[in-house]
């Protein structure tokens, strides 16, 4: 059987085109072998089919393994070559560092960066001077004030000194970030067609 197998796929390639030979039609030469060497014993190796199982799975198998196939005269070593880089890949990617983006841990598609990665800290880090600085001079126009009556000054008058404060050229303050956060919210609205939050792409009317 395993002699005739060659000699009827040398037959086919006289009738049929070349493409019309994939890893299926190549797969038989190795059946025979395997069976010898292995056993009979059926899919010895169940995880790379169990990986791959869909409700179609034998095409998935068949259309995973074909997209590693690169050198057209070695299929076999080309399908081995590629699971066995990827398996270890995969393997070894759960020792690397966070940072190093792997396809374990790459960002999806639809995923903006989020908070955690920007580079920009808090703005409570820049405003948290300048509400000393307010402290003091609350408790220097009113030294009898109690904690409670302090902060209830803050909450109600701070953002309209921290915009006088800021804006003062006086003061020569020139944090653009600062600056911003002076002037406070625009009035005026901005639109955009499409936003992505939470990995979820939204089209909107406008």
């Amino acid at each position: 059987m395993e002699g005739n197998i060659l000699v009827l796929l040398c037959k086919l390639e006289q009738i049929f085109m070349p493409t019309f030979f994939d890893l299926m039609e190549h797969l038989p030469i190795h059946l025979v072998y395997g069976a010898r060497v292995g056993g009979l014993v059926q899919y010895r190796w169940m995880y790379p089919f169990e990986r791959y199982k869909t409700s179609n799975h034998l095409y998935t198998i068949t259309l995973y393994m074909l997209t590693n196939v690169k050198n057209k005269a070695r299929v076999e070593a080309s399908i081995c070559e590629a699971y066995l880089v990827e398996e270890t890949s995969t393997f070894a990617s759960f020792y690397y560092p966070n940072k190093i983006e792997t396809r374990r841990t790459r960002i999806p598609h639809n995923v903006d960066s989020g908070e955690g990665s920007s580079s920009i800290p808090p703005i409570s880090i820049f405003v948290e001077s300048y509400l000393h600085i307010y402290t003091e001079f609350l408790r220097e126009l009113n030294p009898t004030a109690s904690d409670a009556e302090i902060d209830s000054d803050i909450s109600s008058t701070f953002p309209t000194w921290f915009k006088q404060y800021v804006l003062n050229s006086e003061n020569n303050i020139q944090d653009s970030l600062l600056v911003n956060l002076a002037w406070g919210p625009k009035r005026k609205v901005e639109s955009w067609p499409m936003y992505i939050i939470n990995g979820y792409k939204f089209h909107t009317i406008v």
